[in-house]
């Protein structure tokens, strides 16, 4: 069957069917209550960033994603951390305070050191620079 996809990176280098599988919601009862509950406060930009982040420290935190079972941990991923990322690669929301252009810089940031550069960089940097805009006006 192949080598086992035992990371978030590989997973989304891996391509595939996988991608048109992101689509998929995230089951509320997998995500870690303490990360979702500030989700729907801020403001689009910062829930999506939020959902990812504990979409993906679920994932991290399952002992499922240590399995050799591709299958098991892409239904995981699609579980945990896929649809924010989709959702902020393809279109993030522009950022409408500081406070977004902020998280969205970090994540990029953190993206970035951890991944070398996932999917995600370019639309979040899109994202602060929208509201960054802005403000030069102001």
């Amino acid at each position: 069957m192949g080598e086992a996809i035992s990371n978030r990176r590989a997973l989304l280098t891996a391509g595939g069917a996988l991608g048109v599988l992101a689509a998929l919601s995230a089951p509320a009862d997998l995500l870690p209550k303490a990360e979702v509950a500030g989700i729907g406060q801020a403001g689009p930009l910062t829930d999506l960033i939020r959902a990812y982040r504990a979409g993906v420290s679920a994932f991290e935190a399952d002992p499922c994603t240590r399995s050799l079972d591709n299958e098991l941990i892409a239904q995981r991923s699609r579980e945990t951390w896929e649809r924010p990322f989709h959702e902020l690669k393809a279109a993030a929301p522009p950022a409408r305070t500081r406070e977004e252009a902020m998280d969205a810089i970090l994540l990029a940031q953190e993206e970035l050191a951890d991944e070398g550069g996932s999917g995600i960089v370019m639309p979040l940097l899109d994202a602060a620079l929208a509201y960054l805009d802005g403000q030069g006006g102001s």
